[in-house]
């Protein structure tokens, strides 16, 4: 007798139970059947599949909470709140909105310090949107920098967790959807993120869903530039002279044709290049002697100048620490005097070779016939070495207020929109979030839908349920099968995530490998020197995009990583489910539910669906991976500064910064995590149990206990799957007697090791 019956309660499930008439199926083997052989048998009465749902839709449209055919059956302590308690379960999301206020607040004293700091700063250092937060040493400003981006990266990585956890208990069904859902033949995820379960939800879950997801977008396009720094470097001037240069005898080389003409318009000679409006800064000789005369100067080596000029280009590039370089060569000489041992670079050829002219390319002394231009003759020197002087390096760390208004109050609707979902479901029935609170369910109150194929897997369960996509007026009750042998992990997740997990993570990966070969021993060597940071390391800068595109764009990349944690996630998530729920048919052991139920021997040790000691490393890892990133692509804005150390605003470079050495290793961890996953995906399940992954279905199948088990207590001790009992009947298959045939469920009683050369229903 159904048990609604037993108590004289009304129940829909029991009428359809004892309306439906009964069908059997028999010769189903595993997962690797295509059809059966129907065997029909006449009912007492029916009840057409159309009634039935319209008959359980009219009794939930007058109960908000979707819930009124069942609120009368028996439940556990954990799925009733008679007293107008608050439920266990929704402890979990109360604590993530605590969290995330908590976070919020964090957030928001970070925010007024900065803007403090930047209170006390006068200027915008070039930037048209930020304040100055510090104005100075270019190492304090890259160690701060690398500092607050990685708070910045847990801050952001700790809410987007409470908001995912705050969203899987709304797309996480109830009971009572899933038997809805079931009796069209369709099925739901538990124990996961779920698309699918989003067209079984009612609107005000699924709007709070939407919200929750909406806000995530400026913690990827935008929350890594609140705080950036702006880089400098110096638009150094450059000149030839002579190898037996002398700071003492610079005055001595003067002479009428380099006071006119040297860095003059005229002549056409640029020093520091070009800026936005096509103007040069020019720098006279009366300045050049000033600065050599007065200031220190670094002699360097031949190979040391080449390997500089290369690496700075025209100037434009964070590493031109020289204001200044005079180019030496040995077949110059101070004897030659100042026009002619003074001379303009033209240019460098092969590697340790000038080719230079001289200022003048007249008489400068007869006036009416001054011509600064370059002499159209050029001479092939030998470098011989440089003299170097040092320009001012100075750095500024920068905040944008106005991302930092838009992060807090996305925090603050995430906040909102938590409580708000605490609140809401405090009404409805507890959700399925593990794979044990299904179990649970499924076992105090089993569902007929699924009864007789306790050998059904999830693929079996998509194939058949998608082939028939409504049932009869006469629905199966029992298929015959065999079960199926031990399957490896990797077969719990669906290829189309494996493809996708895969793809995105060959892609980032080999992205990244683009930049390997740039990378040099020195570049790992310079990380332990405490001036130093991993976004220093082969860093250049690309073309020039304005603030706001350069800020999204560069954290455009962040969402990629986000999107390949989700997929990667999604896989390990479902291959763990699939283990824990495998366990059950080689250990007895309790359940693993959301909220244990008092007094029972029910465990809560995970967080949701991942165990620890898998879920802590992985969020380390991938918080790791978003710090990196946004060290190796980012938005920075480099400010120049001319012969004289001040800065030149107006030839600002406002463009995206890409560091070699961070994305290499953000691709190194991508890569260990891959082999983790790849590590897990061939191990081999522990039990016959069908791999059931996350559809609701396949569980509700091995949740069919022997008729002496109390199905109210049944989920409170320790449980095991394994054959059971014979089924109630058997089919005469025109031999001598009745083929032996089982039964295989969980059940806190009792049960074999089944056997995969014997049928079960």
């Amino acid at each position: 007798m159904p048990l609604s019956e037993k108590i004289g309660a009304p129940n829909v499930r029991a009428w359809v139970r004892r309306f439906a008439p009964a069908q059997r199926y028999h010769s189903a083997t595993g997962d690797d059947a295509d059809e059966a052989e129907l065997v029909s048998i006449p009912s007492q009465q029916s009840m057409s599949l159309n009634s039935q749902i319209a008959k359980i839709k009219t009794s939930t449209k007058n109960d908000p909470t979707g819930s009124a055919p069942f609120l009368e059956e028996v439940t556990t302590g954990s799925e009733r709140n008679n007293s107008g308690k608050r439920p266990a379960w929704i402890k979990g999301v109360y604590i993530c909105a605590y969290a995330t206020a908590g976070l919020l607040l964090l957030n928001t004293i970070l925010i007024s310090v900065a803007g403090g700091l930047a209170s006390k700063n006068s200027g915008s250092g070039g930037s048209t949107n930020s304040k100055v937060v510090y104005n100075g040493s270019c190492a304090i400003t890259g160690r701060w920098n690398t500092a607050l981006h990685f708070i910045i990266n847990v801050l952001s990585t700790g809410i987007l967790a409470a908001s995912n956890y705050c969203m899987q208990t709304l797309v996480a069904p109830t009971r009572d959807e899933i038997d809805l859902c079931h009796a069209k033949r369709r099925w739901l995820d538990i124990g996961g993120s779920s698309f699918r379960n989003l067209f079984a939800i009612p609107f005000d879950r699924l709007g709070l869903w939407l919200i929750l997801i909406l806000t995530a977008t400026p913690f990827h396009l935008l929350y890594n530039s609140v705080i950036f720094e702006s880089l400098s470097y110096n638009d150094y001037w450059t000149f030839v002279g002579p190898s037996d240069f002398d700071a003492q005898h610079i005055r001595n080389l003067t002479t009428p044709g380099l006071e006119k003409c040297f860095g003059t318009q005229e002549s056409g000679i640029y020093f520091g290049g070009l800026n936005d409006k096509g103007d040069g800064q020019t720098i006279d000789w009366d300045h050049i002697v000033q600065i050599v005369s007065e200031e220190k100067s670094e002699a360097i080596s031949t190979q040391q100048c080449v390997d500089y000029r290369e690496a700075t280009g025209q100037g434009y590039n964070f590493q031109s620490k020289y204001k200044g370089l005079i180019l030496l060569s040995s077949d110059l000489s101070i004897k030659d005097g100042g026009d002619d041992s003074i001379l303009w670079n033209r240019g460098q050829d092969l590697e340790q070779s000038i080719i230079a002219s001289t200022f003048a390319n007249t008489d400068v002394s007869n006036t009416s016939s001054q011509e600064c231009a370059v002499s159209p003759y050029y001479r092939m020197l030998p470098l011989s070495g440089c003299l170097a002087f040092e320009g001012k390096t100075n750095c500024q760390l920068l905040f944008n207020p106005t991302i930092g208004v838009v992060i807090s109050l996305a925090t603050l609707v995430k906040v909102v929109a938590m409580f708000f979902a605490a609140k809401i479901q405090r009404s409805r029935a507890p959700p399925l979030l593990t794979i044990g609170d299904a179990v649970a369910s499924f076992l105090q109150r089993p569902d007929d839908t699924t009864k007789g194929i306790c050998w059904a897997s999830f693929r079996r369960i998509k194939k058949d349920w998608r082939r028939h996509p409504a049932l009869s007026d006469q629905p199966p009750t029992r298929v015959y099968g065999h079960l199926s042998p031990r399957k490896q992990w990797r077969k719990a997740s669906s290829p189309f995530f494996w493809l996708a997990t895969s793809l995105i993570f060959s892609i980032g990966i080999g992205g990244a490998a683009v930049f390997a070969p740039g990378l040099t021993l020195n570049m790992f060597g310079g990380l332990w020197n405490s001036d130093n940071n991993v976004k220093n390391f082969g860093m250049y800068v690309s073309s020039n995009y304005s603030e706001l595109k350069g800020v999204v764009v560069a954290n455009s990349v962040q969402l990629v990583v986000t999107v390949a944690y989700y997929f990667f996630n999604r896989v390990l998530t479902s291959m763990l489910a699939s283990a824990e729920y495998s366990s059950y048919g080689a250990d007895r052991k309790a359940l693993r539910v959301t909220w244990p139920v008092k007094d029972s021997k029910q465990r809560s040790t995970y967080w949701l669906s991942i165990p620890y000691k898998y879920g802590i490393p992985i969020l380390l890892l991938f918080t790791t991976i978003h710090w990196l990133v946004s060290q190796g692509y980012y938005y920075v804005l480099m400010i120049p500064y001319g012969a004289d150390d001040q800065p030149l605003y107006e030839k600002k470079i406002s463009s995206l910064g890409v560091s070699s050495l961070p994305i290499f290793l953000a691709a190194v961890i991508g890569f260990i995590a891959g082999m983790l996953l790849l590590s897990l995906a061939f191990r081999r399940l522990k039990s016959l149990i069908p791999l059931a992954g996350t559809c609701s279905a396949a569980i509700s199948a091995a949740c069919h206990p022997p008729e002496d088990v109390c199905t109210d207590t049944a989920a409170h001790g320790e449980l095991i799957w394994g054959e059971t009992s014979l089924p109630t009947d058997c089919i005469d298959d025109d031999s001598d007697g009745c083929e032996v045939r089982g039964h295989c469920s969980f059940t806190p009683l009792d049960a074999r090791q089944p056997s995969l050369e014997k049928l079960y229903a």
